[in-house]
């Protein structure tokens, strides 16, 4: 009795200790970063009622739209995290996989002027 009691208290902590260390899916990303550029609509626009609201009505399609993206790319459990943990919209570009153009060339791209093909 002892023996199955300490077999589930070690599977009980085990399942809890899995389900916090794995990153937040894509919709849960997309709702932090949703609710972040809410709050920065909030502060840049306290004197403009219409334009605030203007800018709030895009929210939701801003968060179905993140998540989409999130899921058709593959995004990352670092970028989801980074999204999720962020603290304030200012924090959201960092966290943002680099687009195609700025990451680093395929190794069958040819190789700048200059430098010997590799791997051909």
């Amino acid at each position: 009795m002892r023996r199955a009691i300490l077999v589930i208290t070690v599977l009980a902590s085990i399942g809890g200790c899995k389900g916090k260390n794995q990153a937040p899916d894509c919709k849960a990303a997309a709702s932090t970063y949703a609710q972040l550029v809410k709050d920065q609509i909030d502060r840049d626009n306290k004197d403009d009622e219409s334009k605030r609201a203007q800018a709030l009505s895009l929210i939701p399609s801003l968060k179905e739209e993140m998540a989409k993206t999130c899921e058709k790319k593959g995004w990352s459990e670092a970028t989801r995290a980074c999204i999720k943990n962020a603290k304030a919209a200012a924090d959201l570009p960092h966290c943002m996989p680099k687009k195609p153009e700025e990451a680093e060339p395929p190794a069958s791209a040819p190789a700048p002027a200059g430098e010997p093909k590799t791997g051909g």
